[in-house]
């Protein structure tokens, strides 16, 4: 077929092809002869008068009847083979040996949250401290996006730091097993998958199988959150399908930057955060980001189904969907990806909700944007009134903000911006180093 062996990829099709091309042709060329074998000998034996002519019509006629069970047959052998090297690489990939270590520690309890990295280097960290405690919410704001991703994948143990320590609660993650770690410090990816099912299942799976507060998970999660709206506007609520079959909730990002979302119900999608979370904490996690009213308004609520083939949503209604899941999961350390992508207004009531929900006491959250732009809160402060009158438009509450001075990268000078004078925020201003997000 004129293919070149340019590369692996295209040199493995090549080969694919021609294997095929030889498979195709030899079976029908097996058949062909069958056919001409049944044919010559019935001929030789019906001029011989060993056979009638209607004899012979029905051997024919068999063979043509048998033609495509072997044909079926003939392929038996290449979807054996395609089926070997299939299962051979899963196999490897549930051989594969984890990318970091496992630890047999146990969480400190009673867990609070507090975060601290001292001279952490990975990738282009280069000697990053920063205390986070507990129950507070910090911006992180860098110039290059290496830093921000470097921290994220630092912070959700993708990969440990070259140099450097990090604890959380005086532990440090490198002796816990990942997957007890991702139960007290949840980093919302970059790409967030919806799964196959309903909306209320992708919330419930991010969040522990232990936890029993069912009314907090299906109903208040999703208000805080704001994916409330995206719930009420699905056919079936949170048990909507989504994803493949079921509605599509396009890309976007709600503490991440795209979502992805799987054929089934809402709900299910819902429920990835925690598998036992009930109807009616979806809901309340779909009010809690604002989206329960869309939600509500779907043709079958929590069951609509969303995803390829179903429902689609708009990307800040994804954007909600998965910020509901972050509040279902309930992490005591929350990790959001990129929170520049943020519906606009979900900070506000995300800090909002933060007060105003006993739930939120003790929670630890980090908002990291590898862009050159900061959050500023508090509606009292100085510098918040200064930016308002310049026209800005400024979320609240946040409790430290950590960034650049004049594009230096984080780790090698590192200050308070919430500390700084109003001059200090001018000159960032003018010398265009600081963008308001």
């Amino acid at each position: 077929m004129g293919l070149r062996r340019s590369d692996g990829g295209r040199g493995g099709a090549a080969v694919r092809v021609r294997a095929e091309s030889w498979q195709t042709g030899l079976v029908l060329t097996l058949t062909g002869v069958f056919i001409a074998l049944i044919a010559l000998a019935g001929g030789r034996l019906a001029l011989s008068g060993a056979i009638s002519l209607g004899q012979l019509v029905s051997a024919v006629g068999l063979a043509l009847f048998l033609l495509e069970p072997l044909e079926v047959f003939a392929w038996v052998n290449a979807e054996l083979a395609q089926g070997r090297a299939s299962a051979n690489r899963v196999a490897g990939v549930l051989a594969a040996e984890p990318d970091v270590p496992s630890g047999d520690a146990a969480l400190p309890r009673p867990l609070r949250g507090g975060l601290r990295l001292r001279d952490v280097r990975l990738s282009s960290l280069a000697g990053m401290d920063l205390d986070l405690r507990p129950g507070e919410l910090t911006g992180v704001a860098v110039t290059d996006p290496a830093d921000a991703q470097a921290l994220l994948h630092c912070l959700a143990r993708e990969t440990d730091p070259e140099s450097g320590t990090v604890e959380l609660d005086g532990v440090p993650p490198t002796s816990l097993d990942p997957a007890l770690l991702r139960t007290a410090v949840l980093v919302a990816a970059h790409d967030a998958a919806l799964f196959e099912g309903t909306l209320a299942e992708n919330l419930g799976s991010w969040a522990d199988a232990d936890q029993s507060d069912s009314e907090h998970h299906t109903t208040r999660v999703p208000t805080a959150s704001r994916a409330d709206e995206v719930i009420r506007s699905l056919p079936h609520g949170p048990a909507t399908l989504v994803g493949e079959g079921g509605r599509s909730l396009s890309g976007g990002a709600l503490v991440t930057q795209e979502v992805h979302v799987f054929a089934g119900p809402l709900a299910d999608d819902l429920r990835l955060a925690r598998p036992d979370a009930t109807d009616g904490e979806l809901l309340e996690a779909l009010a809690a980001v604002g989206t329960l009213d869309r939600a509500e308004a779907l043709p079958e609520g929590l069951a609509t189904v969303v995803g390829d083939g179903g429902h689609r949503l708009t990307p800040d209604r994804a954007q909600q969907l998965a910020l509901a899941r972050l509040w279902l999961a309930d992490p005591p350390v929350a990790v959001p990806d990129e929170a520049k992508q943020l519906v606009k207004g979900v900070q506000d009531k995300f800090s909002a909700a933060k007060k105003a929900h006993p739930d939120f006491a003790g929670k630890t959250a980090v908002m990291a944007t590898p862009y050159q732009g900061v959050f500023v809160f508090g509606s009292q402060d100085p510098r918040s009134r200064l930016l308002a009158d310049l026209g800005f438009s400024l979320p609240k509450d946040l409790d430290k903000l950590i960034g650049d001075q004049f594009g230096a990268n984080i780790s090698k000078e590192r200050y308070d911006l919430l500390d700084q004078d109003v001059a200090v925020w001018i000159a960032l201003l003018k010398s265009e180093q600081l963008t308001i997000i």
